[in-house]
């Protein structure tokens, strides 16, 4: 048994890609659907490790990212890289600096989160994200490591 993993976009965007999934008639296709605002909510609930996350900041998120999975990890991620959301040192729970949840900044596309992310990446691990991207392969961490030792005088990975 062999599973995969994909997304329409990448499925309609590359012939070989359809060819190679349809040339067999025992494959079985599974859709995923987007998760409900309940299930936004338990998602959240189990990235950041808490017992209960206010109904309405989950019904923000999932207002935004109508429940891609993806697409709201992606914005989770971008509140903790703008220091949107972080733990409270006093009492050990999540909290934004904000007195309404209609302030909180959403990324409007997944493409925006993770741009915006990458604007939070320092220069030097930009620099080496900028060229590893040009592989059309993954790069192994020796490489990485090969490839900026000299530059930077020891590898930031």
């Amino acid at each position: 048994m062999i599973i995969l993993s994909y997304s329409t976009g990448e499925y309609t965007a590359n012939n070989r890609f359809q060819h190679l999934l349809n040339k067999n008639s025992c494959n079985m296709n599974i859709y995923l659907n987007n998760l409900n605002n309940e299930e936004t909510v338990i998602m959240i609930q189990k990235i950041l490790s808490c017992p209960r996350v206010p109904n309405n900041f989950g019904q923000r998120v999932y207002g935004k990212t109508y429940g891609n999975p993806l697409f709201v990890e992606e914005t989770l991620k971008d509140f903790v890289a703008k220091k949107i959301l972080t733990i409270n040192d006093n009492n050990g729970k999540w909290s934004i600096p904000f007195e309404t949840l209609d302030e909180l900044p959403i990324a409007s596309t997944m493409k925006q989160a993770l741009l915006n992310q990458i604007k939070e990446i320092n220069k030097e691990c930009y620099e080496i994200l900028s060229i590893i991207a040009i592989f059309n392969t993954a790069v192994s961490i020796e490489v990485i490591e090969k490839l900026f030792i000299s530059k930077i005088g020891r590898a930031h990975v």
